[in-house]
């Protein structure tokens, strides 16, 4: 075979290569959104969404939406433009909470065993998937960037309240009224890790 002749030779392997290096750069596309977006999620909002004491009921709430709203309308404005896709946001947001569960299960649980049940990541799905509803219904980047942003923002704290609501109950320790029971349960599973950890 010369450099002149074509690596395929009909008209179904040409198909059959077209779809390889189409699946090929999905695969990338998605793990290059992932690395990226969980990048900007642990060096913007990191802590606040680490560890459950403190997903708290005021700088959590606040700060994790705005900071994470930037990569889905920038990833839903690339698949919108080019391809007419109105997921661009879930698939974000999925590629994220992907990454993040990796990180918190290989680094929280498998280097230090942290409980998972402390260290879950925000549930973001809700908001994304409005925000891909409004880009749909719509067609327009302002009525997105309004109305979308808007929901996603609002939805946060009711999507993730199944996942909380047992975290922010009071508790009697020791006589006194502690604030949640997160506070409690993170000291004492600290206090269990360190004294059982041989040294």
């Amino acid at each position: 075979m010369s450099a002149l002749q074509s690596a395929v030779r009909s008209h179904a392997e040409a198909v059959q290569v077209s779809r390889t290096v189409d699946y090929i750069g999905l695969f990338v596309f998605f793990f290059v959104v992932c690395g990226s977006y969980h990048i900007h999620a642990m060096l913007t909002m990191g802590d606040w969404d680490f560890w459950s004491d403190w997903k708290d009921r005021r700088l959590w709430v606040t700060v994790t939406p705005i900071v994470l709203v930037t990569f889905p309308a920038a990833v839903q404005y690339f698949l919108w433009e080019r391809f007419r896709q109105p997921w661009g946001a879930t698939v974000c947001v999925l590629a994220l909470l992907f990454g993040e569960w990796v990180n918190r299960y290989f680094n929280f649980w498998g280097w230090t065993y942290f409980p998972v049940n402390f260290v879950f990541p925000a549930i973001l799905t809700p908001g994304a998937i409005l925000l891909d509803v409004a880009l749909l219904l719509s067609g327009s980047y302002l009525f997105t960037a309004i109305m979308g942003s808007m929901a996603w923002g609002l939805i946060f704290y009711p999507g993730n309240w199944p996942i909380m609501a047992p975290l922010h109950v009071p508790v009697e320790y020791n006589g006194m009224l502690c604030q949640s029971l997160t506070s409690r349960a993170t000291t004492m599973s600290a206090r269990v890790l360190l004294s059982t950890s041989v040294w």
